[in-house]
């Protein structure tokens, strides 16, 4: 009896496996919010990232021991929402409140620093429409229609972690340029460091970007998407590709210390390699 009783556990145990990780996803998803209101934003950029690494994981095990299920896959979308859509929200909506140096003053409703804010939430909106279309959906087995939410989340993610833990900026106040000059002769900060700083806190700049990542999830236009095809290396050679020209950027990235910065990059080469999707037959 205790030997059928082991097996039967062993069995529901792995059975399991796919919807525990997906699970792990959704807490990290729920940790990363509260690490946004405990002014603690690259601790809420890694559970991103570990969330992502989970994401990926769930649907390999699904397919790899053929537990698939209908609840797996509603469950996935809904802690997927949470880590991929409501997290990278919060995270800019601070961004926007730091640019705006509201970020340790009261957030008063009416003002307007408090509807600037909003366009950060445009995201966790344009995610849960997205996802839920992916649900309905029986024509994404190849591809991708819309930018998946993690790739969107990873690109939020890594901007933080780079500004954050790479550059080691205090950016809990909008940084300004003399205090960067004297970074820059304290701590030897590169040429190359000053033009990010540049680039990320430019005026509007996170609403701008709220905007576009969240037209991206909604865009009824082709990407590329990882899932096997076929045994063919042929009907795979655009993933390769992109694999390859990925490792050449964190490479380069990797000898300049600054890993973070190749995620962006390669968020963009993922949407101009998609672009011949929508040429196909």
């Amino acid at each position: 009896m205790f030997i059928y009783t082991l097996y039967f556990c062993k069995v529901f145990f792995i059975k399991a496996l796919p919807n525990i990780a997906t699970l792990f996803n959704l807490f990290l998803g729920v940790a990363g919010i509260v690490f946004t209101f405990n002014t603690q934003l690259e601790m809420a950029a890694f559970c991103i990232v570990v969330a992502a690494v989970l994401d990926f994981l769930d649907g390999f095990l699904a397919r790899l021991l053929g537990v698939s299920s209908a609840i797996g896959k509603q469950l996935d979308s809904l802690a997927d929402l949470i880590s991929f859509g409501l997290l990278p929200s919060m995270i800019l909506f601070q961004f926007i409140r730091i640019h705006q140096n509201q970020y340790f003053e009261d957030w008063q409703i009416g003002t307007p620093f408090f509807y600037e804010s909003l366009w950060a939430f445009l995201i966790v909106i344009c995610a849960a429409l997205r996802l839920a279309k992916f649900n309905v959906s029986d024509n994404q087995e190849h591809h991708f229609v819309g930018v998946p939410t993690p790739a969107i989340a990873l690109f939020v993610g890594s901007i933080t972690l780079l500004l954050f833990d790479e550059l080691r900026l205090n950016l809990y106040v909008a940084p300004q340029w003399q205090a960067i000059v004297y970074l820059q002769e304290k701590r030897r900060i590169s040429e190359f460091d000053l033009q990010l700083v540049d680039l990320f806190f430019a005026k509007n700049r996170y609403i701008i970007l709220s905007v576009c990542l969240s037209v991206l999830m909604v865009l009824p236009f082709k990407f590329m998407a990882f899932k096997p095809k076929s045994k063919s290396l042929k009907a795979h050679f655009p993933q390769i590709i992109f694999l390859f020209l990925s490792l050449l950027i964190l490479g380069y990235f990797g000898w300049t210390h600054h890993v973070f910065a190749a995620f962006p990059i390669m968020f963009l080469l993922y949407l101009v390699m998609s672009i011949p999707l929508n040429f196909k037959r």
